[in-house]
């Protein structure tokens, strides 16, 4: 009985996970005809992925159409054969995060052993979404300089999002951008297929660091149905996977102000008020590759953050006087302490003995000025 329970869940849970993924995944479908623009029925198509050699399959039906579904972000090869007919091979595919293009096939007459072949070498058209969106590509999400490595500041890159007013954040990396003029707390953010928002604040949980992260897609304007929780706009990342090889890096991102420049022309060495003091090392690395070869991979990220800063500013410390009781030289007659702080014998005058412990307890850790 236990075994069972403990099955049904394992069932239950890669359900759901596969169910989620079909938001971050994307789709080919297509019709396959002859030279005259007849459907082909019963055509063998094969996709292969360029990184990791997954093989997808399909048979063209009746109507000469056929679909393969789920398929992750990366480079892709389509063949397709039937017999009496020369082999059909499309190189260069590229799938980007959501993206369901259509691609029609056409087949000559001739031996099995001959092949077409079609390079593509270019981002496939989608004609099936519904919505307007920017795919952040990965060269972007790497290489462009980030202040903090946050990768919700790569969102304001497509032209449809602007900075919305902050409010109520339950994390630093909390972002708050408006997308097509909605308001902030109406965009979806999905990881990995899985619902991303907090549900505190209607913001995005914490986003992987860059490294980590594939590339992600800004949508907004009709979006399909898979969308629908959340009006403005969505936000989908895709973060990185193994391959048949393996692939990795290490890096140190640095901010210090020896390297800075005055920030005014009055600036100087020995004013504070003038420097940044901020230093932050950010350092970390990758790696990833395969367990088995066409089958099993895994990749591995971690970053961590080291931060020091110091903010000039300037506050009232307690006097003597004051620590003695005596409020005279600060309040003077104009201004008199009320119940219960009067003595009756002076104004502005306390007896050190009604002075809180606890505020006793912080004074002695004060210098008296």
């Amino acid at each position: 009985m236990r075994f069972g329970w403990i099955l049904g869940l394992c069932v239950f849970l890669y359900a759901a996970v596969t169910s989620a993924q079909t938001i971050s995944t994307s789709q080919i479908r297509g019709t396959i005809q002859d030279a005259s623009g007849g459907a082909v029925a019963g055509a063998e198509v094969k996709l292969i992925e360029a990184d990791t050699g997954a093989v997808r399959n399909a048979i063209s039906g009746t109507d000469g159409a056929y679909t393969l579904p789920d398929l992750v972000v990366g480079t892709y090869r389509l063949e397709v054969s039937k017999s009496g007919f020369s082999k059909y091979v499309q190189t260069g595919i590229v799938l980007q995060v959501g993206m369901n293009p259509t691609i029609d096939v056409s087949l000559q007459v001739g031996a099995t052993t001959q092949e077409v072949t079609v390079e593509a070498q270019t981002v496939a058209v989608d004609t099936q979404s519904t919505g307007i969106g920017e795919v952040i590509a990965p060269q972007q999400v790497q290489d462009l300089p980030l202040n903090g490595r946050q990768l919700t500041d790569l969102l304001y890159l497509s032209g449809a999002v602007s900075e919305g007013r902050a409010f109520r954040a339950s994390y630093p990396s909390s972002a708050v951008p408006s997308i097509a003029g909605g308001a902030q707390g109406s965009v979806a953010y999905w990881l990995d297929g899985g619902t991303h928002n907090d549900p505190l604040s209607n913001q995005n949980l914490p986003l992987p660091f860059p490294d980590t992260v594939e590339e992600f897609k800004i949508e907004t304007s009709s979006l399909p149905a898979q969308y629908g929780t959340h009006p403005s706009g969505a936000v989908n990342v895709i973060t990185k996977s193994g391959t048949n090889h393996f692939h990795g890096d290490a890096f140190e991102y640095l901010r210090n102000d020896m390297f800075d420049a005055k920030n005014t022309a009055f600036a100087s060495d020995i004013s504070p008020y003038f420097q940044d003091n901020l230093k932050r090392n950010q350092f970390g690395g990758t790696v990833g590759g395969p367990i088995m070869k066409d089958k099993l991979f895994f990749f591995l990220g971690w970053q961590d953050t080291i931060q020091r800063s110091t903010n000039p500013a300037s506050t009232t410390l307690p006097t003597a006087a004051m620590l003695a009781g005596n409020f005279q030289p600060c309040l003077g007659s104009s201004q008199v302490l009320g119940a219960p702080y009067e003595t009756g014998a002076e104004a502005n005058q306390i007896n050190p003995a009604s002075f809180s412990p606890i505020i006793l307890a912080l004074e002695s850790h004060l210098p008296v000025a």
